[in-house]
């Protein structure tokens, strides 16, 4: 299957990544959306559905608001700080993900209501 194939999903990754990166419109924001571009991708692919992918978005979108406002007053080196346990936190509960996901293949995939 050549790399352009319309069913190679890591050419779909790749370009709606891209296009993800290129649509946040500042060069500033651009490398970020691309990563997390590429992570809803992969998300998406593995849990097939693209629900998860959203909730990555949001949270994502959040966390920037909640950043922005509820620290406002705060001294730099405080908000550098948080901000770094908050990331290394985020960077924990998603190695936890993968390693479910690399285990166990159906861990985030919606299953339908047997009811």
């Amino acid at each position: 299957m050549p790399w352009y194939s319309a069913t190679n999903w890591v050419f779909a990754v790749m370009v709606s990544s891209i296009l993800f990166g290129v649509i946040h419109g500042n060069f500033q924001q651009m490398p970020f959306a691309f990563l997390v571009g590429l992570i809803m991708g992969f998300v998406t692919v593995k849990c097939e559905s693209i629900w998860p992918a959203m909730l990555i978005h949001f949270y994502n979108n959040l966390s920037s608001v909640i950043f922005d406002y509820a620290f406002q007053g705060v001294d730099g080196t405080i908000q550098s700080i948080i901000y770094s346990i908050y990331v290394c936190v985020c960077l924990f509960v998603g190695l936890v993900g993968v390693l479910l996901l690399k285990n166990n293949a159906d861990a985030f995939k919606l299953k339908p209501s047997t009811t």
